[in-house]
């Protein structure tokens, strides 16, 4: 991946101007309608965290079991296309 599309996307849920973020300012300003798929999407976005993961194994057709270095716990990574790329 670019690395450009990966800090674009961190600046996007994480930079922060008076304490909250693009889109915290955005879904204020114009909330989604509940249920729709722009407030599901939404939603995710506030969600969204990010991790820095080492990769330990494939599930081919599943994703990954990984460890997370900042937290210091493994975890599974849902992903098709990573575990049929990983390797």
């Amino acid at each position: 991946m670019d690395m450009t599309s990966v800090l674009a996307d961190c600046a996007f849920t994480t930079g922060l101007e008076n304490g909250k973020s693009l889109v915290q300012r955005y879904s204020e300003m114009r909330p989604a309608r509940p249920g729709t798929d722009e407030s599901y999407l939404l939603n995710a976005y506030l969600q969204a965290k990010y991790r820095v993961l080492l990769m330990h194994s494939a599930v081919p057709g599943a994703g990954l079991h990984c460890h997370d270095v900042v937290i210091m716990r493994s975890c599974f990574l849902m992903d098709v296309a990573f575990s049929q790329s990983f390797g």
